[in-house]
């Protein structure tokens, strides 16, 4: 079992493609997330994810919150993706655990639930 929270290796992942603003739109947030789960899932097990998956969450956020590309450092999914899979390569190859979910939730925080036991993990972050 590894002692590292799941959600603070995340949060790391991901601020590589979220651009250095003050304040981040939550949406820009949500699309983040969206994008390191899909990357992280499917570095440890090929096919975790369906890649079909993540465009449906990212179409959805975008109909409604087209903005939220202007705070990300590219404006083309698989270009982030591959972003943050070398990523956790490079920073967390040991780290093999699955997620479930993970979300921004009320307090601002980055919540993880792992596939493998249902675990919730909060971490604060600077978003």
């Amino acid at each position: 079992m590894m002692d590292e929270n799941l959600a603070e290796n995340i949060s790391f992942v991901l601020d590589a493609i979220v651009d250095d603003v003050d304040e981040p739109y939550p949406e820009t947030l949500e699309a983040a997330l969206i994008l390191t789960q899909y990357s992280w899932n499917n570095e440890i097990q090929k096919n975790y994810s369906k890649e079909d998956n993540y465009k449906i969450e990212l179409n959805k956020l975008e109909d409604h919150h087209p903005h939220f590309w202007v705070q990300l450092i590219r404006n083309d999914a698989p270009s982030l993706i591959d972003i943050l899979t070398k990523r956790k390569m490079v920073f967390y190859p040991d780290d093999r655990r699955l997620v479930k979910d993970c979300f921004l939730n009320v307090l601002g925080t980055i919540s993880v639930v792992e596939d493998n036991d249902e675990k919730t993990l909060h971490v604060q972050s600077r978003f």
